[in-house]
């Protein structure tokens, strides 16, 4: 998932945090 963030949005990633809800909100931060 690490890579994958860098190509994400970070509109996408947001909601790809509330869906895992595994700690990743801090990668968004």
């Amino acid at each position: 998932m690490k890579d994958v963030s860098f190509n994400i949005p970070k509109g996408q990633w947001t909601s790809i945090v509330g869906h895992n809800g595994s700690g990743k909100s801090t990668i968004a931060s």
